[in-house]
């Protein structure tokens, strides 16, 4: 994964103020991905525990380390990533047509003002 992130992060180009970022992410992004990766596995093992028994996980292991399960393991991926494009977008639209639809019948600029203006509760 770090392979992957670093060698998209080569393409980036730029000059001046873009050409700093795009060096910047290409020192500290890889590193942090593989943190936050490293993180996640931490966080899905029990879950994963609790879900599939020692046999189903052998099992699971075994089929990703043949060659079809390679292959299915990295479409799974790029699978996962449309999926999380294509969520992202509809959950965009979908907030954007509920608050234009919801300012559209209670006025939201009125109550912005009105919000601000009530103490908060502690």
């Amino acid at each position: 994964m770090e392979a992957l992130i670093t060698a998209q992060l080569n393409q980036l180009e730029g000059s001046g103020q873009h050409r700093r970022e795009a060096d910047w992410m290409r020192a500290n992004a890889p590193r942090m991905l593989t943190a936050m990766t490293e993180r996640m596995l931490a966080d899905l093992a029990p879950r994963y525990a609790a879900i599939y028994t020692t046999e189903e996980l052998e099992a699971q292991i075994a089929f990703f380390d043949s060659p079809i399960g390679r292959r299915i393991s990295t479409k799974s991926v790029q699978l996962g990533m449309a999926s999380q494009e294509v969520m992202t977008d509809s959950l965009q639209s979908f907030v954007t047509e509920l608050a234009t639809k919801y300012c559209a019948q209670f006025d939201c600029e009125a109550n912005a003002g009105q919000a601000a203006a009530k103490p908060q509760r502690r």
